[in-house]
């Protein structure tokens, strides 16, 4: 097997086990205290990642750390901070410049070798662009409809802004994957993405799985269990469905955005915390709160910032384009991914109830059944030929000299 090499730097009380945690992976590992730009350049020859031990916030480290970025070039690295060290706003900000990726000690091997796998693996031209995702995950952004260029600007400004937002649009359009767009875009980028469908669970279940339980102090009748709030701890709480969430869980909810504090379960502590809230409803939430479902004073904190999400069918021109960047991710050789005129014609003329969900599905049909084959519109269960453009345009036009 190849070795991978890496380079670290940078001093921690957890350095050694850093060390042995990567080495014992099979990788060969360059330990550089001090980081001379001339010597970084000859390992850059060996390394394409590399791993920032940060244990103290001061200003000599940081020129440092910046120096040592700079002379990196298109090398990725990953930093990797003291748990003594408190993860500020700032801190998230200085990371955010110039890092793939960061974790806060002591980190689980699993975590670490994926990210130094993920980082090694990544096509230099991706990672000089600053897109480390794949372009799946940017999909819903794809296109040159009028719909899909007001959705970009929407997504563009959100990301510029640091408040709550609220994400519309029908059931499979694309809403989370806009909401993971806006946070990768965002200063916040490198903290987590935390998801919750607030669909088909009692307020209880809700309220364990948001806020968590206990005080984790001792052990008592409410155990200690972590909530999805405190996992996105300087990052996004992504709330899917947020139009069935019970009213009772409102009001928390509402106190979590006026006052950046809740409160666990069987705990009467109020705890800070920073965390973004971003929202998605299927529904109009006006709906909702004009027949009392919903909290409006929860509706105006949420809906800050709202971003429309198209369907489909209002970006007509742009399926075609979306098939193809769906097809590109599951074939290795786009080459042997091809889509046939009548797989072109079927796209274009489905009505696409199910959205982009729909589409992914139906292109992820049609890859399995062409079995390397062009991909006809049978492969992407459609059974009857669609019609041609030519044939389209006859059918309007005797339709509108019927009518006339």
């Amino acid at each position: 097997m190849e070795k991978r090499n890496c380079i670290l730097y940078g001093a921690s009380p957890l350095k050694e086990d850093v060390l042995d945690m990567v080495r014992g992976a099979g990788w060969h590992v360059d330990d550089l205290d001090r980081a001379a730009p001339e010597d970084l350049r000859a390992l850059q020859r060996q390394a394409r990642v590399g791993l920032i031990l940060i244990a103290q916030n001061d200003l000599a480290q940081w020129v440092a750390i910046q120096s040592l970025l700079a002379a990196g070039g298109q090398m990725r690295w990953i930093a990797l901070v003291h748990p003594g060290l408190t993860v500020t706003n700032d801190l998230l900000q200085v990371l955010g410049g110039g890092f793939y990726d960061y974790h806060v000690l002591p980190v689980t091997p699993e975590r670490l070798l994926f990210s130094l796998y993920r980082a090694d693996a990544l096509p230099l031209a991706a990672a000089d662009s600053g897109t480390a995702e794949v372009f799946w995950q940017d999909e819903p952004l794809q296109g040159v409809s009028p719909a899909t260029l007001r959705f970009q600007s929407a997504v563009e400004q959100a990301a510029q802004a640091d408040a709550p937002v609220l994400l519309e649009g029908a059931s499979g359009s694309g809403k989370e994957a806009a909401a993971r767009s806006i946070h990768r875009r965002s200063w916040r980028r490198l903290a987590p993405f935390v998801p919750f469908s607030c669909s088909g669970l009692s307020a209880d279940e809700i309220r364990r799985d948001l806020f968590g339980s206990g005080d984790g102090r001792f052990e008592g009748d409410q155990p200690f269990r972590r909530g999805r709030i405190d996992a996105a701890q300087v990052g996004v709480l992504f709330l899917d469905g947020v139009e069935e969430l019970p009213l009772e869980i409102q009001a928390d909810l509402l106190r979590l955005l006026e006052r950046n504090v809740y409160q666990r379960i069987g705990s009467e502590e109020f705890i800070p915390v920073d965390v973004r809230v971003m929202a998605a409803s299927r529904l109009p939430l006006e709906q909702a709160v004009e027949a009392g479902r919903f909290l409006p004073e929860l509706f105006a904190a949420l809906s800050r910032i709202r971003v429309k999400v198209p369907t489909l069918s209002e970006r007509r021109d742009d399926i075609e384009l979306l098939a193809r960047q769906i097809l590109r991710g599951h074939t290795p050789d786009y080459r042997n991914g091809r889509l046939t005129e009548d797989a072109i014609e079927a796209l274009r003329g489905h009505a696409w109830p199910g959205n982009l969900r729909e589409l992914a599905n139906r292109v992820s049909q049609g890859v399995l059944l062409s079995e390397g084959a062009p991909i006809s519109a049978r492969h992407l269960g459609f059974d009857k030929p669609a019609k041609t453009r030519a044939e389209r345009v006859v059918e309007v036009t005797t339709l509108g000299k019927a009518k006339s």
